[in-house]
Parts: C-alpha cells; structure tokens; sequence
C-alpha cells in the first residue's frame, strides 16, 4: 500500500475504535485534554505520554499539532502505529480557521519540550515491530536526536530490544547551514526498514552509536532524502539494502559503512564527491549515480558508478 493509500486509510477509519488487534487513539497537543478517553476524534489525549499509560500490543496512536515531548515507549507493548495525522509530514503551525473554531495546529510536529528539555532522543523505541509514521520530528532545545532505535543485552523479559521496527514517510529537521543532532540513531540492532523520509539539516541523518546489540544488520534504507546534512548514513551496516536515496547537496560523508559487511547499495544518487564515501567489506555498489565526474569510479558519459568508493 503506498503511502497516500495508508494516509487515505487512516482517515477513512477515524471515526471507528479497533484497528488490527487492538484499539486505536487519539491525541491533539493543541485542544486535547488527558482526563479525556482518547477512543475517539472528538474526545482526544493531550499528550503522548497519555496514550502510552493505556496502550498494550497491536494498537494505534494518531497525534496531531505540536508535540512537546521526549519520551520512551512503554515495556513490553509491541506492534504499535504511531502515526502523525496530517496529510504530509510539515510543522503543526497556528491559524484560525474561521469564525468561531480556533482550533489551531494542524499537522503533526514532534518537538522538544518548550522548557526543561534533556540530553536525550525526542522518542526511544525499546520494543520490536513499532511503526511511526507522518511525523515533522524538530530538533530542538537539548535534545540530540530525534528517534533512538534501542537495545539492551539482557535475558528473557528484561531484554529491550526496538528492533522490526518502520519508520516512514517522516521529516527529519534540524538546522540547515548549522546542523544539529541526529535523525535516526541506533546502538546496534536489526531488521528496521528506513524508507521515504526527508532528513534536512543534521548531524548525521543516520547513525549507530554505542556498542550494545552487537551488529546492524538484515534491514533496508529505501527512498529517502538527504539535504544539508553534514553526514548521511554512518552505521556498520550488516547485510542491508541501500537503494534508490538522494543525497543531495552539503554533505562531509553522505554514506559511511566503515565496519559493516555484505550490503548492497544499488540505484542511490550522489551529489557530493563520490569517494569521500565509504563502503562495508564485501560490499556489492552498482548502478549508482554520481555528478563527480572527477572521480576514477565514475563515468564520464553515463555518471553511472562502476565500483565501490575508493578515497
């Protein structure tokens, strides 16, 4: 299902309460109110933090306006949707909409608390198979990144593990000329797909940092959209598939895969010098796309590249 279908999807089923295995939720950072049930449009959570007090396995949280939190999802709750009820991914700025409803935020943006903001992600994933969705995710007052994807090397129960998890169709901001912060960080998981987001204005766009979890691997970084950044992908990827990203202007590295092994990277365009980047040991690059027509592993009629980066 694309993703105008999944968007279509979700507001033709606003006004129902179960969704897959579960129940569905609403939260409005602008005129929501906690004391609310949350179960319907009407009658919606002010906050997040709200809806992951009552979530369980399998349910649905649709968020629109500004959203003011850094927060971790709940233990042990699987399979959820995050999804950010706007029509495409932009800032939940403030309008009147005409005569008596001042409503007011529409959108869906994911921020740092106006106030007290800490040294940490806006959201940390600690359980498998979560899919967040149709977000503007702002980096903004102390916080670093934006999404953590996080593992613990515990047993059993106490194992954190937010690996399987989508994230989809979101926009990634920090500042464009003065980047900041990370987009999408990991500590060494797996199985994630990556795939049609827009990273603008970051540190680094992607990222593993940390040692716990071991490798990066058998996941796929498909469709997105690289601006501004000062690095793209710098990750020791594991058996992942890389293809059909644009890496656009200002970037230092726009993909970074010192340490990892056995990827393909195929159908990606690179604005930026092509063997500034680095590829994984045992790595398949082919039928990539570079404007440096300076380097060696490009070619000068097609701008297809004909082998991995070499510095």
């Amino acid at each position: 299902m694309g993703v105008m279908s999944r968007l279509r999807a979700v507001e033709r089923q606003s006004t129902d309460v179960e969704t897959y295995f579960g129940t569905r939720y609403f939260v409005d950072a602008k005129v929501g109110s906690d004391s609310n049930s949350g179960r319907t449009p009407t009658a919606p959570f002010l906050t997040i933090a709200k809806a992951f007090t009552v979530i369980k396995s399998g349910d649905q949280i649709v968020a629109r306006g500004k959203i003011r939190e850094q927060l971790t999802t709940p233990v042990g709750v699987f399979d959820v949707q995050l999804i950010g009820g706007a029509n495409r991914p932009r800032h939940a700025d403030d309008h009147s909409e005409g005569g008596a409803l001042t409503r007011g935020s529409s959108g869906a943006t994911w921020t740092a608390p106006a106030s007290g903001s800490t040294a940490n992600p806006l959201l940390v994933i600690q359980q498998q198979g979560w899919v967040v969705q149709g977000f503007t995710w702002q980096i903004s007052g102390s916080a670093t990144d934006c999404i953590s994807l996080h593992k613990t090397d515990d047993a059993g129960d106490d194992e954190r593990d937010g690996a399987h998890a989508e994230i989809r169709y979101n926009k990634f901001q920090g500042v464009p000329g003065a980047a900041v912060g990370i987009g999408i960080k990991t500590n060494g998981i797996g199985f994630f797909k990556i795939e049609d987001n827009i990273f603008l204005g970051l540190i680094t766009a992607i990222a593993k940092t940390g040692a716990a979890g071991g490798q990066v691997g058998w996941g796929e970084i498909i469709g997105n959209r690289f601006s501004d950044n000062t690095n793209g992908i710098v990750s020791p990827l594991y058996r992942f598939l890389v293809k059909g990203n644009y890496f656009l202007a200002t970037h230092t590295k726009e993909v970074d895969l010192t340490g990892g092994t056995a990827n393909i990277v195929t159908e990606n365009v690179f604005m930026g010098d092509y063997d500034v980047n680095v590829a994984g040991t045992g790595d398949v690059w082919f039928n990539n796309y570079s404007l440096d027509a300076a380097s060696g592993e490009v070619s000068d009629t097609t701008g297809q590249t004909t082998s991995v980066p070499v510095a």
